[in-house]
């Protein structure tokens, strides 16, 4: 009789393991749906930022696939200006060269700019600045 005894025992212990593991899964979907609507809703009620990146430094290529794995946060990845591109692993978005973005950021309506601080980028830095404060235009050194 010990023997079935124990079987009930341990029947009993292995519900209480699947009712755990039920509320688990449970309340990890709801977790999953909830992040899902609020990703939605914000893609429908929010304006996106329309972003673009300045340079070829080694980093623009991290910046550039935050940007475009990260759309829920709201932004909206146009492309990147360079006057080389050689190599660079996102080579299909490339805008245009340097001196095309004032007319680029006009017609699109571009949000924010972003641009790697480097010493030979000085120049870039105080033109584009200027331009984005008088466009209104968010202007990001990284």
């Amino acid at each position: 009789m010990k023997q079935y005894y124990r079987l009930d025992k341990l029947n009993a212990e292995n519900s209480v393991v699947s009712n755990k593991t039920f509320f688990k899964y449970f309340f990890q979907s709801i977790s999953y749906l909830f992040a899902f609507l609020v990703n939605k809703a914000s893609t429908l009620f929010f304006h996106p930022r329309k972003i673009i990146v300045v340079g070829m430094e080694p980093k623009t290529a991290q910046l550039i696939n935050f940007f475009r794995k990260n759309k829920a946060l709201g932004y909206h990845f146009k492309g990147f200006f360079a006057d080389e591109t050689h190599e660079h692993p996102y080579h299909q978005h490339h805008l245009g060269v340097i001196k095309e973005i004032k007319d680029y950021c006009q017609k699109e309506k571009i949000d924010e700019i972003y641009l790697f601080n480097t010493p030979e980028n000085q120049d870039i830095i105080e033109d584009l600045a200027a331009f984005a404060d008088e466009h209104f235009i968010y202007f990001r050194l990284v």
